[in-house]
């Protein structure tokens, strides 16, 4: 039957999917230098803005004596903890960087390829287009938030009390696809009841020479996030606390 396909499908793509990242991840070849540029970006992570946004960012840090970084990955290789524990004679978490920051936790959203399987789907059974495979069996093969739920890892609910407390988004590597709508729906509300600011890091292979090309990507990335935060009346207040790079070479 349909369900029975779908779950062939599903699993062929991901045991090929885990193959294939094995395969990347045992290429992927980490040095010093990479490792202090990663850390040098955890620590001024908005230096792909541009000047002025950047100093407001430093001014709004100037607040703080310690800073506790939480990186959720959406990403399910280890290249993070690869990085960040190389050459490191105590590579595990809390990883002190510097004397007064702390890399608190490195959580993987959809597991990661340490573990027994991944989580690949949708958001929610509204994003299931064929409407005769919402059921039971489909929801715990597709419906990530769901699978999280079932499984009792915690590291959804871990996530979103993390985003509750930040005082401080970067979003960089990420689509912003609709597929994960629930977690940037939750920094959205995080940005509307708090002091926060968020970052956001656009990257594509468009080559843009013109600076007004340059000013209508801003604002498309601008655009396109608000979307996906839920955010739908931008108060001064909050578009003031909101950054787009775009392309940052970081």
């Amino acid at each position: 039957d349909s369900v029975s396909d779908l779950e062939l499908i599903y699993h062929d793509i991901d045991d090929a999917l885990q193959s294939y990242l094995k395969l990347v991840v045992l290429s992927f070849n980490v040095d010093d230098k990479m490792k202090n540029n990663f850390i040098k970006d955890l620590q001024i992570s908005y230096r792909g803005l541009t000047n002025a946004a950047s100093n407001e960012i430093r001014s709004f840090f100037r607040e703080y004596n310690a800073y506790t970084i939480n990186v959720l990955s959406f990403n399910y290789t280890n290249v993070v903890e690869r990085i960040l524990y190389h050459s490191s004679p105590h590579p595990s978490i809390p990883y002190p960087i510097t004397s007064n920051t702390v890399v608190n936790s490195v959580q993987h959203i959809h597991m990661s390829l340490d573990q027994s399987d991944i989580i690949m789907g949708v958001n929610d059974e509204s994003q299931i287009l064929n409407k005769t495979l919402i059921c039971p069996d489909c929801k715990g093969l597709m419906v990530k938030p769901y699978i999280n739920q079932r499984l009792g890892s915690r590291v959804d609910s871990e996530c979103m009390n993390l985003i509750k407390q930040a005082d401080y988004f970067c979003l960089f590597g990420v689509s912003l696809g609709e597929t994960d709508n629930m977690w940037w729906k939750e920094i959205g509300k995080r940005m509307n009841t708090s002091h926060a600011r968020l970052v956001m890091y656009y990257y594509d292979k468009e080559k843009i020479v013109y600076n007004n090309h340059l000013i209508r990507k801003y604002d498309e990335c601008r655009e396109l996030l608000m979307k996906r935060l839920d955010i739908k009346n931008v108060s001064p207040d909050l578009g003031s606390r909101i950054y787009v790079g775009y392309k940052p070479n970081i």
